[in-house]
């Protein structure tokens, strides 16, 4: 067997390691998606009636997927409400409580979500041209709306 061969062998094999890796990346998401989703199955059925453990279970699980420091879930009727909150920075949770239900400003992440219906991924709030609270007041600089 020559050197290019050898050579040939290694690429298709760090080629198909690659794959793997990625397809056991893949179901690795899937299976915490779906953990997730039976969780949150399961508090609301144990909660009928109740949304608060819900959107708990919901943002809890939300924050360990996407890996974040904290999380926020609103509830949206016109206007939006702090319905769950998880590892808030305690001045943002200041700044949330004082806000109460609010409009979102023009051009801001839930603006935008609410102009467009679609997934809002900031990757970095800091050269945003308005921050947003959760950036001054908590530090976020990665934000997901949903």
């Amino acid at each position: 067997m020559t050197f290019a061969d050898q050579a040939v062998i290694a690429i298709e094999n760090a080629c198909l390691l690659s794959e793997l890796h990625q397809r056991t990346t893949d179901l690795t998401e899937s299976l915490q998606q779906q953990t997730a989703t039976a969780e949150v199955l399961g508090v609301i059925s144990s909660s009928p009636g109740e949304l608060e453990p819900v959107f708990q279970a919901m943002l809890k699980h939300a924050v360990t997927i996407c890996e974040a420091k904290f999380g926020v879930l609103y509830r949206y009727d016109g206007a939006f409400h702090v319905a769950a909150s998880l590892g808030v920075p305690p001045a943002y949770a200041e700044y949330l409580r004082q806000r109460g239900s609010f409009q979102p400003t023009a051009g801001a992440p839930l603006d935008r979500l609410l102009q467009t219906n679609e997934l809002v991924h900031t990757t970095d709030a800091s050269i945003e041209r308005s921050p947003g609270p959760a950036g001054q007041y908590g530090g976020a600089r990665s934000l997901i709306g949903a």
